[in-house]
């Protein structure tokens, strides 16, 4: 078992023995409690037993951790993943040769968010040095997949780069933006800023190269009227909106290598910023 749902019990308990090992039940579910993560002693015994049968977690007297066996596999089954995603051949299968453009289009916004991850990391990783620079009219990625856009910024703050986000509307609408984007390496603003007017496109600007995620004007004014209704009825209220989020529509993601065009933006954003 080298993977588990990343909001599953069992990655919870993953997570949590990675970092304390000999750990009994009842504190694993005050760890998890501590972390906002409610579950029952009874359900974490089950899920402890699962994983002892698939051999992740092995038991000492009353305390748990994980299989050393297991670690290995997955230390390998790393190594082997690592080198053939972080290889220069599949991150320019991704990107863009200088001076051209490539772009997809999308019908989910879920799609849609799972490859604009997918792309922002490949180029991180192509081009490793120096600010990131966002535009984002409306966090609807946050609100359709928090536990990933958590993940992703866990990954984010290991680059050990600055990220400044520049955010449309009053931080007030968005509760849950402190909870994401609270590590030293990330400046948000909410002021209005150079890119305001393009209140349908979202931007990441890295290096050379220029990120655009272009929603259609019907569901991006939708997803305008979710942010204020979340704002004023709070984040508990997610699932009254997960069916508008989750339908249909037009999203195009294109992806630059253009220097003079990200030396540009990049320096309205550093003006506004004051970087």
């Amino acid at each position: 078992m080298l993977y588990s749902p990343y909001n599953s019990l069992a990655h919870q308990i993953i997570l949590m023995l990675a970092s304390q090992p000999h750990t009994s039940a009842e504190d694993l579910r005050k760890t998890a409690q501590n972390r906002r993560k409610k579950f029952s002693t009874a359900a974490i015994y089950k899920s402890l037993s699962q994983l002892q049968e698939e051999g992740v977690v092995v038991k000492t007297g009353q305390t748990y951790s994980l299989s050393l066996g297991w670690i290995f596999d997955v230390l390998t089954f790393a190594d082997k993943v690592g080198s053939a995603y972080f290889s220069e051949q599949y991150i320019s299968s991704l990107l863009p040769e200088r001076g051209r453009r490539r772009s997809w289009r999308f019908s989910q916004l879920i799609r849609c968010n799972e490859f604009w991850n997918q792309l922002l990391l490949a180029i991180l990783k192509a081009s490793p040095r120096g600010p990131v620079y966002a535009w984002a009219p409306c966090p609807w990625f946050v609100l359709l997949q928090e536990g990933r856009e958590s993940r992703l910024h866990k990954v984010l703050r290991m680059t050990g780069r600055t990220f400044f986000t520049n955010f449309g509307g009053s931080p007030k609408l968005y509760p849950n933006i402190k909870r994401i984007y609270k590590s030293r390496n990330q400046v948000v603003s909410f002021a209005v800023g150079p890119f305001a007017t393009l209140e349908h496109t979202y931007i990441d600007i890295v290096g050379d190269y220029v990120l655009t995620i272009t929603l259609d004007p019907s569901i991006s004014g939708t997803l305008q009227k979710i942010c204020r209704a979340m704002g004023t009825t709070g984040t508990n209220q997610y699932s009254n909106y997960l069916h508008i989020l989750s339908q249909k529509c037009s999203v195009t993601v294109a992806v630059e290598h253009r220097p003079k065009k990200a030396s540009e933006w990049r320096g309205e954003f550093e003006a506004f910023f004051g970087a």
